[in-house]
């Protein structure tokens, strides 16, 4: 018995190993052949990055050259709100820019019209042997740096003649002579600060409506290029903003040009950025992917190499999983084996004991799940009181709300009511002295009756007053009819001009601020209709503006001003209704929409006009309403969102 243990340990032993390094061996040759293919399929993700960008980059240049293509006369505030989007959108373009061909008889022309639009000192410039820039010497033609946009970080290629360059003049005469859309070599950009390499995009621009089937043609028929504006530095990260996988270093090279000059720029993934040296040792051990595109006529060839990061990142270590988990596995049977032999009583006794603790803790649950029940009924039963106890709130709210609505209304009807009295004094009075002239001239025989002349001179007089008499009723009638209306329910919405509410508060109260000696100064020229409660709206600005009256009172100012002003946007409609009485102190500025407070006396103010047009405001209309102090008085300002 103990020999047969023996041999079924030791055999146990020998294949548990066995099996156990085959499994480690190739698993660490799948994990590698893992790696390498997430290294090629990254490596191509970034490589299709770059082409998409440069693509949309191709995209962006020739919409700027359909512009000047489509358009005689492009102002540079249409260029500068034509690629506004675009630049925002692509943070990657140092610049766009529009280089027309100028003539050396045209050079004054174009250096007046930069004068004219701000651009003080406009000169064409070019660079001398020592890269030095310089005013450009004379020549019959430039292709200058006319607008570019965004202009501030540009500001010193502004006339610039790129054609001046020899990097640059060949992928210009290539632009030209084919039509198609170039990149120039890799440059120094004058207006980059940082020394990296940048390129240009050209694409040129054809007179409009003309041939361009031959060299000859498009030569003829140039009339400028519009020029887009890169850094690799600003361009590679951007582009790999969406790839997620990291740890690769990549080098770009132009083979198109010798060996001196063919490096474009180097990426590196890490923290201590890699030399390039280092980077070509990995290239020597095998580490690598590579790929030579066509990027507009130029050949750019694209270097991958994975650094330790991305191995270590991609390394999932299962082969020495498989190792530990087979060491153990055999260790454990060989554990199991040893102790076969031991009583099964033991086995029973903890069956026993395990099932004595279940039946104890299948109790204790019963009792908790008793215990959870009450406290759901308990809580269920708080939650109905609580709901009932919030609808008989809102419910004395929305009563009091409306007393306050009430109590409001009341308010402002004593004042309506003096407004009345205001406006019809002078109509009363002048159909009063009508009567008394009428009379007065009948008891005094003014008129000969008995003659023709005097019976028409008697008929005409009195049709006249009668028809004078008939204009001041109409002015009753018109007043009444102006506060009947300002005191109808508003229950629905409708779309008006905020005119309407204003000149209807207007002539409300236009009477009592001539009254007062307060001129009103309206600059209201919205022409969008805005959905309101027209009569809740004219109640506030009546309120606005029966403040600013009484905030004159006892003041003396010499000239009191009140002004009202509308601006009309695509997204909400504001009124500003200010006053020159000398504003509202400071500290009671957060007050003034508390309810019943007010700095008049208890006769003349209930407190309740502001609060209640903040409440029209801000629950009817979803709309703000806020007070603040301006230069020599206060500010009521409106805004109503569309």
């Amino acid at each position: 018995m103990k020999k047969n243990i023996t041999f079924s340990m030791i055999l146990t032993f020998v294949i548990g190993l066995s099996l156990t390094t085959v499994i480690f061996f190739k698993a660490q040759e799948w994990e590698q052949t893992r790696i390498q293919q997430t290294f090629k399929f990254s490596a191509q993700s970034r490589l299709s990055a770059f082409s998409t960008d440069m693509a949309r980059h191709q995209e962006v240049v020739n919409s700027v050259a359909n512009l000047f293509a489509s358009s005689e006369n492009v102002t540079r505030k249409e260029f500068q709100s034509f690629v506004e989007s675009t630049l925002n959108r692509d943070l990657n373009i140092l610049g766009l820019s529009w280089n027309p061909l100028i003539k050396h008889d045209e050079l004054e022309k174009y250096r007046k019209k930069a004068i004219k639009d701000g651009l003080l000192g406009f000169e064409v410039t070019a660079l001398n042997s020592n890269g030095e820039r310089i005013k450009s010497h004379v020549q019959d033609e430039y292709i200058a740096v006319y607008y570019i946009e965004p202009y501030l970080k540009n500001k010193k290629a502004m006339g610039f003649d790129i054609s001046s360059n020899p990097a640059r003049n060949e992928a210009i005469i290539k632009a030209i002579e084919t039509g198609k859309t170039v990149i120039t070599e890799r440059i120094n950009l004058i207006q980059d600060s940082v020394n990296s390499f940048g390129y240009l995009m050209l694409k040129a621009v054809y007179a409009k409506e003309t041939k361009i089937d031959t060299i000859e043609k498009r030569r003829a028929h140039f009339i400028g290029l519009s020029v887009g504006v890169f850094t690799f530095k600003d361009w590679v990260p951007p582009s790999m903003r969406d790839i997620t996988t990291s740890g690769i270093d990549f080098l770009i090279s132009d083979t198109t040009e010798p060996s001196d000059i063919k490096f474009l720029h180097f990426y590196s993934s890490r923290a201590h950025s890699k030399s390039l040296k280092s980077n070509l040792e990995d290239v020597g051990n095998g580490l690598y992917w590579e790929a030579t595109i066509d990027m507009l006529g130029r050949k750019w060839t694209f270097l991958f190499t994975p650094s330790p990061k991305f191995i270590e990142n991609n390394r999932h270590w299962q082969s020495w999983v498989f190792l530990l988990v087979g060491l153990i596995i055999t260790y454990l049977l060989l554990f199991v084996i040893s102790i076969k032999t031991k009583n099964l009583k033991e086995l029973e006794k903890d069956k026993n004991i395990l099932e004595d603790a279940v039946r104890i803790r299948t109790k204790e649950l019963v009792e908790s799940k008793d215990a959870t029940d009450i406290a759901n009924s308990e809580l269920k039963k708080y939650k109905n009181e609580l709901e009932i106890r919030i609808e008989e709130e809102l419910e004395k709210n929305k009563k009091h709300t409306a007393y306050l609505v009430q109590q409001s209304r009341l308010a402002q009807m004593g004042e309506m009511l003096s407004m009345i009295a205001h406006q019809w004094r002078q109509p009363l009075g002048a159909i009063a002295a009508v009567s008394s002239d009428l009379s007065l001239k009948i008891e005094l025989e003014m008129f000969d009756l008995k003659e023709e002349a005097g019976r028409q001179e008697c008929k005409a007089y009195f049709s006249d007053s009668l028809k004078r008499v008939g204009e001041f009723v109409k002015s009753l009638t018109t007043t009444i009819n102006d506060f009947k209306n300002f005191y109808k329910p508003d229950l629905t919405t409708s779309y008006v001009l905020i005119n309407e509410p204003i000149d209807k508060a207007l002539s409300i109260i236009k009477d009592s601020l001539r009254t007062n000696d307060i001129e009103v100064i309206e600059k209201c020229n919205c022409n969008e209709r805005v959905n309101i409660h027209s009569n809740e709206m004219m109640q506030v600005i009546l309120n606005i503006l029966n403040n600013s009256q009484d905030n004159f009172r006892g003041k003396g100012i010499a000239s009191q001003k009140i002004s009202i002003t509308c601006t009309d946007s695509d997204n909400n409609l504001t009124i500003e209704i200010c006053d020159n009485g000398g504003g509202i102190p400071e500290d009671i500025l957060p007050k003034i929409f508390n309810p019943y407070f007010s700095t008049k006396d208890t006769k003349n103010g209930t407190g309740l006009g502001l609060y209640m047009s903040k409440i029209i405001i801000e629950k009817h209309h979803k709309g703000s309403f806020i007070a603040s102090n301006v230069d020599d008085g206060a500010c009521f300002t409106i805004v109503l969102n569309r």
